[in-house]
């Protein structure tokens, strides 16, 4: 299975590309190094939580990293790395690491390529902004159900019933989280 940023590209390209990638392991809760402007790091497999490190010291999540997704894609378009990044895994990681060069040069030749990129910047960005207006906007508890709902729609795994736990009226199954995260990660 290819990351839809990827489909559009040849095998040609795509060997471009991997051709100088170095791949490793990550376990849970091992931090990435930090981002440095010459490489992006792809997700073969697992998780990681994508924070940035605030002048307070708090360390809110951005948003999480899966499989098949990109973390650095900024690096492509400008060529100041992003300092306050910070990368966690929360499952056992593979991660290629892409050279930030070639690219570029895709980025700046493959228009399907292009739009793939731009796609996944204002994806992030949305999400962002979306928080930044709950923050500013709602109640505690209104950005907890916002919250919460955007992890179910990620995340969420139906979980079977037991007979105790159902509810003689429900609207919806019931549904687990399939991220873990701590009291710290709610709160920030």
């Amino acid at each position: 299975h290819r990351s839809p940023l990827f489909s559009c590209l040849t095998e040609s390209q795509i060997q471009t590309i991997t051709q100088y990638a170095a791949v490793q392991r990550y376990a849970n809760k091992v931090k990435f190094p930090a981002l440095d402007d010459s490489v992006v790091h792809f997700f073969v497999s697992g998780r990681a939580k994508v924070c940035c490190n605030s002048t307070r010291g708090k360390q809110p999540i951005l948003y999480f990293a899966n499989p098949h997704e990109l973390i650095g894609e900024q690096e492509i378009l400008r060529r100041k790395m992003a300092e306050h990044l910070l990368v966690e895994a929360i499952e056992t990681c593979l991660v290629a690491q892409l050279p930030v060069a070639p690219l570029r040069i895709l980025a700046q030749t493959e228009a399907s390529f292009t739009f793939g990129l731009m796609d996944l910047v204002t994806r992030r960005r949305s999400m962002v902004e979306r928080r930044i207006e709950h923050t500013m906007f709602l109640s505690n508890r209104e950005r907890l159900i916002h919250i919460l709902v955007d992890l179910a729609e990620q995340y969420g795994q139906k979980k079977e019933r037991t007979l105790e736990a159902q509810p003689s009226t429900s609207l919806s199954e019931p549904l687990e989280l399939g991220v873990k995260l701590s009291h710290q990660d709610s709160a920030n």
